[in-house]
């Protein structure tokens, strides 16, 4: 489960990776449903993504420094 405000690293089926904040999962009016990912590009500029379900290939919850966590099992 992913929590709100949560760093988290995007991958998408074409290969492109967003970086950001986990906002929300919204339900568009056509029925699509997207994650909105903030990413912040400094300070006082913040830029907002909304990236289709479908077109999410994978994605890693980021810990304290932007790497992505291991989990031992």
């Amino acid at each position: 489960m992913i929590k709100v405000g949560q760093p988290i690293e995007i991958e998408s089926l074409d290969g492109t990776v967003t970086k950001g904040e986990f906002f929300k999962r919204w339900n568009r009016f056509d029925g699509k449903i997207c994650l909105v990912i903030i990413e912040r590009k400094n300070e006082s500029h913040e830029q907002m993504h909304y990236i289709d379900e479908k077109e999410i290939a994978d994605i890693r919850i980021l810990g304290p420094f932007g790497k992505p966590l291991l989990y031992l099992v």
